[in-house]
């Protein structure tokens, strides 16, 4: 390990030792190649593309060379190759002793120029004198600069040859690391035997990006590169470089903004060729298809080019090097994952002007906010795990998760539709915000949408980016059921992003947690989370937590949660609350009745026998009847006449009701006068049904009076009642209808009238689809 530790020390003092610009050159490239084969191609990059600093590296730049050095010598796949390939470079380029802390050497000298204007009032003459006086106007070629100022290959400014900067964040310099791409090869020595070279491409096609590879990888480091502004003069170049040993290149980026007159044509072209100074130019597909079949200049000058056509779409090739480079840049690897259908160059390109659209949607004064929350709403529900296409029903409803005052600020001018059909506007002609997906129906639509990958991407990594609100994880968990497997991702993210909210005490946070425990069937989880969350002060969730406690028979711990969500119900809207609360109380009632009569108290059998005959335990009922019965209990005799009743037996409950009507019961009464009347014949329960739908019509009618029909063998009326019981939302007028079709043979239209019954909650039916039935909403959202 030392002395591996001595050999990177040594190696970084060889890389960063300061010597001329051209030996400088050779040791960047060298150790540049040496990075790159010994997997570090991150550090390769940077040695190629930063420039490096004029008066040296600081002591802490040295340091992290050193680091770098020593980490790729560590990590490199064949250690004992790379410690050979860098002893080879410390043979190689080690400076002589001093050398390397040399002063800088001087400007390069020249020779002087005889100025414009001599001075002659010092002068002594002998004979007579000729002054001559030179006017200089605007010659072709003015307004270049000096090209010993103009920046060398190595140093030349991405971002002025026309590469598109990406997004930043933290400490990212912009420019993600060069993925070399198949044309590279083809361009191998282009230098030698062109004079102009044209990359071409569609939009975003990574035209500059590629041309810069071919002008750096082949051209010395220290040539000078001339970027003039369009439509320049550039007749005047050949005069101003003649005579120049250094060497030069002219950048000529969207090379249709620099052909025309004073331009580039074929007699420059030969000018530059015989002075050694190539051109390397970008041109669009269509621009370039439009002058070079075209007439005129541009069409020769072009028959002239090396052209090298650029696709958008990446080979296997080329994304096999992205893989490689992609865990050393955040960009490439986001590309990697998010790029969706889009090339990689495109999705470099086209995220910087998606970002900057979608955040500035986002101001007071934007037309499209809306919009922003469509395309927000989308992102958000990506971070929640949904994967795949976004069901419109999803989007639309996770656009309401944003709060009161923030839908509260967007005009009524600009719709759902509108900002949908704003963030799904086409950019620089690759992608919209949203991007339309394969047709699904849940719902009420077949449209889904996507947020386009770099928009996600950015989002995760901007460390200034809103958590998503806890209203959207709910309406994620709730809005997915159409997909089990999107779901289940959605129970995975909650895990990882809002558990830990919720045991630092997020109340909000709590409650999602209880909703991901009802979504994956745990009951103890569901519970744990929810009393933790009203306990926290989320006591909407009260009548949640008192539902599972009594369903679980904990009727005792259940009434307090099912007191405090009745008294916090808006009056009108307290009915499945005071349903559950009541019947909590009827469980408690049946658990002290049973004690007490277990311990001999008479009405406490009569009392208990009474609630069981109401839910239909007719022989637990009796039991207890005889109980109260042998003590002596005279207020059982209308209970024990009932019960005989129901069993049919008319004769024995008239003898149990009139024993009662005779101690003064009037119910015991009313019901012996009831059953020893004349007997009701179908004939007038029909009547009576027929005469109800017209004075005081309900939904049940039809159904009832359909039932009536078909026990008098009239089954065509009776489908046509059961249809309008079911019209009117009475869900045994479907189920009914789908009993007669069922056996009649019908068996698809019967299944799909079970469906419908269903649907209306009806609990046959679910159970003749073979489904079973979810429990009512009792929270209060």
């Amino acid at each position: 390990m030392r002395l591996e530790s001595e050999l990177a020390s040594v190696g970084a003092e060889v890389l960063v030792a300061r010597r001329d610009p051209v030996e400088w050159t050779r040791v960047r490239k060298a150790f540049a190649a040496w990075f790159k084969s010994n997997g570090a191609p991150g550090y390769e990059t940077e040695l190629r593309v930063d420039p490096w600093p004029a008066a040296g590296l600081t002591e802490l730049e040295r340091k992290v060379w050193f680091t770098r050095v020593r980490m790729t010598l560590d990590h490199a796949p064949d250690k004992g190759a790379a410690a050979e390939q860098l002893h080879l470079l410390i043979g190689e380029f080690a400076p002589a002793p001093d050398e390397g802390r040399a002063p800088a050497p001087g400007p390069e000298q020249r020779t002087p120029r005889v100025p414009d204007h001599v001075d002659f009032r010092r002068g002594t003459f002998h004979g007579p004198v000729v002054g001559v006086q030179n006017n200089y106007g605007t010659q072709p070629g003015a307004g270049y600069g000096d090209p010993d100022n103009w920046p060398t290959v190595e140093e030349v400014d991405l971002m002025r040859l026309g590469v598109r900067r990406t997004r930043r964040f933290g400490t990212e310099t912009g420019v993600p690391a060069y993925v070399p791409r198949d044309v590279d090869e083809m361009l191998r020595g282009w230098q030698e035997r062109d004079g102009l070279l044209v990359i071409t491409g569609g939009p975003s096609s990574g035209k500059t990006r590629t041309a810069w590879a071919a002008m750096f990888d082949h051209l010395p480091l220290h040539a000078r590169v001339y970027v003039p502004p369009p439509s320049a003069d550039l007749r005047g170049l050949p005069g101003l470089l003649r005579g120049r040993d250094d060497p030069h290149v002219l950048w000529l980026d969207e090379l249709e903004r620099h052909l025309g007159d004073n331009a580039l044509d074929l007699g420059l072209l030969a000018e530059l060729a015989r002075l050694r100074v190539p051109v390397v130019a970008t041109m669009s597909d269509e621009e370039y298809d439009r002058h070079r079949f075209g007439a005129g200049p541009a069409s020769r000058l072009l028959s002239q080019a090396r052209t090298v056509p650029l696709s958008s779409r990446w080979s296997e090739g080329e994304l096999r090097r992205l893989a490689q480079l992609a865990p050393g840049d955040p960009q490439l690897a986001d590309a990697l994952r998010w790029r969706g259908d889009s090339g990689v160059t495109q999705y470099l390109a086209v995220g910087p002007e998606l970002w900057e659209l979608w955040r500035r949607a986002a101001l007071s004064n934007s037309r499209h906010p809306r919009g922003h929350l469509v395309v927000r709403a989308a992102i958000d529900l990506v971070r929640c795990g949904v994967t795949g296409d976004i069901p419109r029903q999803l989007l639309e409803a996770a656009c309401v998760c944003y709060g009161a005052a923030h839908v509260a600020g967007l005009p009524e001018t600009e719709s759902f539709e509108d900002g949908l059909a704003w963030a799904a506007e086409r950019r620089q002609a690759v992608t919209g915000m949203l991007v339309r997906g394969v047709p699904r129906h849940v719902g009420d639509s077949d449209e889904t949408w996507r947020p386009y990958g770099s928009l996600v991407a950015d989002v995760m990594r901007d460390p200034s980016s809103a958590p998503v609100p806890l209203a959207v994880w709910r309406c994620a968990l709730d809005g997915t059921r159409y997909d089990a497997d999107v779901r289940r991702g959605v129970l995975v993210r909650a895990y990882e992003v809002v558990e830990p909210c919720a045991e630092g005490g997020d109340a909000e946070a709590m409650q999602v947690m209880g909703l991901v425990g009802e979504a994956a069937g745990d009951e103890a989880m569901t519970l744990a989370w929810f009393r933790r969350a009203v306990d926290a002060g989320r006591t909407q969730l009260a009548g949640r937590v008192g539902e599972i406690l009594l369903d679980q028979g904990k009727a005792e711990q259940a009434l307090p949660y099912l007191r405090t969500a009745a008294q916090d119900c808006p009056e009108g809207s307290e009915g499945p609350t005071a349903r559950l609360l009541g019947q909590a109380y009827l469980t408690l009632a049946e658990q002290w009745l049973g004690k007490a009569a277990k311990a001999g108290d008479a009405e406490a059998s009569h009392q208990l026998g009474d609630l069981l005959l109401g839910r239909g335990d007719i022989e637990e009922a009796s039991d207890l009847y005889v109980t109260a019965e042998s003590h002596g209990h005279a207020p059982a005799a209308r209970s024990v006449g009932v019960h005989h009743l129901l069993q049919g037996e008319g004769e024995a409950a008239q003898v149990f009701l009139s024993r009662a009507a005779d101690t003064g019961d009037e119910r015991a009464a009313a019901l012996l006068h009831l059953i020893t009347g004349k007997a009701q014949t179908v004939a007038e329960a029909e009547a009576s049904f027929e005469e109800a739908m017209e004075t005081t019509p309900y939904p049940w009618d039809h159904t009832n009076l359909g039932v009536v029909l078909e026990k008098q063998g009239r089954e065509s009326e009776a489908l046509r009642h059961y249809e309008q019981g079911s019209k009117r939302g009475d869900a045994h007028g479907a189920y009914r209808l789908a009993l007669l079709l069922e056996a009649d043979g019908n068996a698809d239209r019967a299944k799909a009238w079970y469906r419908k019954a269903a649907a209306l909650g009806h609990p046959a039916a679910l159970k003749a689809l073979g489904e079973t039935s979810g429990k009512p909403d009792t929270v209060k959202e």
